[in-house]
């Protein structure tokens, strides 16, 4: 993936959230929080790697394990030993909740 701008990288989130993409919802919060990680905002990098891990959990990617080790590595969620159990919470096809306002 090309280096993004934060206002770049941004828009391509909000962009992924109109077009519903879990999968590339999971890759641009997943490059947020290494960047942030990177630049020593372990605050910053934890809030994009919890939205990665979800989002990839949603898409039913198996890179949701290494979000959930970075965030355990941080102190911020226990690793979770058995994926599979989490994914069945949140499988692929899942609807999103249908609420007004959410």
């Amino acid at each position: 993936m090309q280096e993004l701008s934060d206002r770049d990288l941004d828009a391509a989130i909000m962009a992924a959230h109109r077009r519903d993409e879990p999968a590339a919802l999971a890759r641009l919060y997943g490059k947020a929080a290494a960047e942030r990680e990177a630049a020593g905002d372990v605050d910053a990098a934890c809030f994009y790697y919890t939205q990665a891990y979800v989002f990839a959990l949603s898409a039913g990617l198996n890179v949701a394990a290494d979000f959930n080790e970075r965030l355990a590595f941080h102190g911020r969620d226990e690793i979770q030993s058995d994926l599979r159990s989490l994914q069945e919470h949140f499988p692929p096809d899942a609807s999103p909740i249908d609420e007004p306002g959410i």
